[in-house]
């Protein structure tokens, strides 16, 4: 009985987006847990672990999943498709701004999953509450004030 092996890449290039954001989580899970350890100390995180809790579903298409604070965003066999097709891409295909993002998301990812999140269990002040519920108010009520995305980085600064 022979098994087929896929030979791996010679160079970073013929990397595939998915093979390269795998091996950037596996290089800084390792890093980063030989900083700060695992957070039960004696295993590796589970990669499957947000995936086995039951999602609870949070508005506009996304869920959270896990006990933590992250959010995915819920996709249909159309978007799937076209983030399967992205994931593919080849390493040297990408913008460097591009790299640079995942780069950061996965340090970010990782970062979070061993230390996790310094604001959790914090209360909010009376204040910040208040806030929000006015907010939420004046949404239900149709009368929260809010600008297009556009205009916000216009006033920025950021675009043109």
């Amino acid at each position: 009985m022979t098994t087929e092996t896929t030979p791996t890449p010679k160079t970073a290039g013929e990397l595939t987006l998915a093979e390269l954001l795998t091996l950037l989580r596996e290089t800084v899970t390792e890093a980063l847990a030989g900083i700060v350890g695992y957070p039960d100390e004696s295993a590796e995180p589970s990669r499957d672990a947000g995936a086995a809790a039951e999602p609870e579903a949070v508005p506009n298409g996304f869920q959270r999943v896990g006990t933590g604070s992250r959010v995915q965003l819920v996709l249909d066999e159309a978007e799937k498709a076209a983030v399967a097709a992205k994931m593919a891409r080849k390493v040297s295909d990408l913008e460097v701004d591009e790299l640079e993002w995942w780069v950061y998301y996965i340090v970010d990812e990782v970062g979070e999953e061993l230390i996790g999140d310094p604001d959790e269990g914090l209360e909010l002040s009376a204040w910040a509450e208040e806030q929000l519920a006015q907010a939420d108010a004046d949404r239900a009520a149709g009368t929260l004030k809010t600008i297009p995305l556009e205009e916000a980085a216009r006033r920025l600064g950021l675009s043109e």
